[in-house]
């Protein structure tokens, strides 16, 4: 990914929490530099009071949440849940078998995310990265999530448009075909190694309104990094918000991370290290 790329998808992640939290930006370009950005908050935001679940059910926190992903975290930060992000990358083309079920490839992908990322704790390769506790270092337990969507319309895996003319067919097929989305999370407690695993799945109707090409165009206009989302869906976005019929699930489920399963899984794995 180009410099100015990430800082487009920078600029355009921080755009979206800021209009999620009522947040007005004012992007700026800076005679310094083209790409550098400001913003300027006019009113404060702040999260709702909760108890972080994972500290609540008697569980190591923070949570190490293994991606990068923006909506992700903003999920967690949604939930209460304190975190810490430590990115192992994997290839994740070279895994999984395309032609099995969504379910079992967003399984297999987020499960070894889990297991390359808990190696490289347990080596302590991650100790520079690890959040403290109490003044301390220690890696002793530790509770880890990781996870992975994909997109499916008309039984075909959707995966990351590779060129402008792709994310316009894929979306120019989801008014007449809705596409849903299927979305794993994998949480394992170090050093038990016990681990949970779910799978969550979210339907998107679109109006029949909606044209492909007008849409991606648009979205392209305003530096909306469509090629970076699998199957080009981005239900966050206003500009496709206005063609959403309804949503047959739950609006983080489509985002990535489902609230209701993360906290299903949570409870189990507190229930097994109980047993």
């Amino acid at each position: 990914m180009t410099r100015k790329k990430s800082l487009d998808l920078a600029l355009y992640c921080y755009s979206l929490f800021a209009t999620r939290y009522s947040v007005e930006c004012s992007f700026i370009r800076d005679k310094r530099s083209p790409w550098l950005a400001a913003h300027r908050p006019v009113h404060s935001f702040s999260m709702t009071a909760m108890e972080d679940p994972v500290a609540k059910l008697g569980l190591p926190s923070p949570l190490i949440l293994g991606s990068g992903s923006f909506t992700r975290k903003l999920i967690l930060k949604e939930m209460g849940i304190d975190f810490q992000v430590i990115k192992r990358p994997i290839d994740e083309k070279s895994l999984g078998d395309r032609t099995s079920s969504p379910e079992d490839l967003v399984l297999t992908l987020a499960k070894a995310k889990m297991d390359h990322l808990v190696n490289e704790i347990v080596a302590g390769r991650c100790d520079d990265e690890l959040p403290k506790r109490n003044g301390t270092d220690s890696v002793s337990e530790w509770i880890v999530l990781t996870g992975d969507q994909v997109v499916v319309c008309d039984g075909s895996i959707l995966e990351k448009p590779e060129s402008v003319q792709e994310a316009k067919d894929f979306v120019g097929h989801y008014a007449l075909m809705p596409p849903s989305t299927v979305g794993s999370c994998v949480i394992k407690h170090i050093p038990s190694g016990i681990q949970v695993e779910g799978v969550d799945t979210a339907t998107i109707y679109f109006k029949q309104t909606l044209n492909g090409d007008e849409l991606v165009d648009r979205l392209l206009a305003k530096d909306a990094p469509i090629l970076d989302c699998a199957g080009g869906l981005m239900v966050e976005h206003p500009s496709v918000r206005e063609y959403l019929d309804k949503i047959d699930g739950t609006e983080d489920s489509v985002l990535g991370l489902s609230k209701r399963l993360v906290l299903k899984l949570l409870d189990e794995l507190s229930a097994k290290l109980r047993s």
